[in-house]
């Protein structure tokens, strides 16, 4: 059992690296798609706790420590929805547009194996 695995081949490494360019599309789309998914979440929570006169929070919010416990678990929950809808975006961003160095030597090591032959 080794450590590391066995490094690979320049011709290894150029086939696995244009796989990841070739997936860097769908895995952005993927990540557009939870972003959307968690503002969606988000909002449909607004709309839930906040949205109406006889809304859920004026239901619970009978006393101060009810309302407090209820503020901190509805804050969090928000919080954490909105974090993950932001980060999953900026990653879907990297991954539609931050490919360039590998781009690049992908081509050049094609035109390179094209002049040697």
């Amino acid at each position: 059992m080794q450590l590391y695995p066995k490094p690979k081949t320049d011709a290894e490494y150029v086939e696995l690296i244009r796989k990841h360019v070739g997936r860097s599309k769908w895995l952005a789309l993927f990540l557009g798609c939870l972003s959307v998914g968690f503002l969606l979440a988000y909002w449909l929570l607004w709309q839930k706790v906040y949205g109406s006169g006889d809304s859920t929070i004026n239901k619970l919010n009978e006393t101060i420590e009810s309302g407090v416990r209820i503020g901190i678990m509805l804050g969090a929950t928000e919080g954490l929805l909105l974090i993950f809808a932001a980060s999953h975006a900026v990653f879907a961003v990297q991954y539609l547009l931050g490919d360039r160095t590998k781009r690049l030597m992908l081509k050049f090591y094609d035109e390179l194996k094209k002049q040697n032959k």
